[in-house]
C-alpha cells in the first residue's frame, strides 16, 4: 500500500514478453501460484496471470493459498486435482469469482474468454462495490484514484515498515495461528 492508501501490486519474480499467440514452455514460479498448464507443460500464455489473480484473491481473503502442502510436489498434485475448499467466511460472490479464475480449462477460465478482463471487471463481486455507478465510470475512478481508499495509514518515511506483519521466518519463535475451521481445509481428502 502506498502512502496515499492505494494498493499497488507487483511481482518480484520472472517475466517474459510474449505475443498474443505465442506460448512459453518454461517451468518457473512460486509453487502455490503455478497454473495447471505450466505443470502439464502444454505451453502457456496470458491465462496463467488470471490463474495467479485467483490464487492471490483467495490468499488475500483467507490468509493462506488454496493449494498448500509442505512439499512443492504435493502442492502441484493439489493444483492438478483442482479441488478448492473455501473457508467458512467467504461469501458466494467471492467464491464464484475465484472458482472461475481457478478453472483449469482455458476455454472456460474467466479473463481468457471473449470479453477478456471485462468479464472479471463485470463480475458480481465487483459490481456490488460500484454503488450505482456505471461500470466504465467506476473503473475509470479506480484508475484515477478518485474513489477514497478504505484504509489510510501513517508512515514516517518511504522505508517505514511498521504497518507490515511480522512473519515466522523473519522473527524468532513467532508462529501464526490458523482458525481450526480453516485448518480442516488442509486435511488430506
Amino acid at each position: 500500500m502506498g502512502e496515499d492508501g492505494y494498493i499497488y501490486l507487483t511481482d518480484f519474480g520472472l517475466a517474459k514478453i510474449l505475443e498474443r499467440d505465442e506460448v512459453a514452455r518454461s517451468f518457473c514460479g512460486t509453487p502455490e501460484y503455478i497454473a495447471p498448464e505450466i505443470l502439464t507443460q502444454e505451453g502457456h500464455n496470458f491465462p496463467v496471470d488470471w490463474w495467479a489473480l485467483g490464487i492471490l484473491m483467495y490468499e488475500m481473503l483467507a490468509g493462506y493459498p488454496p493449494f498448500y502442502d509442505e512439499d512443492p510436489l504435493g502442492i502441484y498434485q493439489k493444483i492438478l486435482e483442482g479441488k478448492i475448499k473455501f473457508p467458512w467466511h467467504f461469501d458466494r460472490h467471492s467464491k464464484d469469482l475465484i472458482k472461475k479464475l481457478l478453472t483449469a480449462d482455458l476455454t472456460k477460465r474467466l479473463g481468457n474468454l471473449k470479453a477478456g478482463a471485462e468479464d472479471i471487471k463485470m463480475h458480481k463481486w465487483f459490481i456490488m462495490t460500484m454503488k450505482g455507478k456505471e461500470a466504465q465510470e467506476y473503473w475509470n475512478d479506480v484508475l484515477n484514484k478518485e474513489i477514497p481508499p478504505p484504509l489510510t495509514i501513517e508512515v514516517e518515511s518511504e522505508e517505514d515498515t511498521t504497518n507490515f506483519e511480522q512473519y515466522p521466518d523473519s522473527v524468532d519463535n513467532n508462529t501464526q495461528t490458523i482458525d481450526p475451521r480453516d485448518q480442516q481445509l488442509f486435511e488430506d481428502f
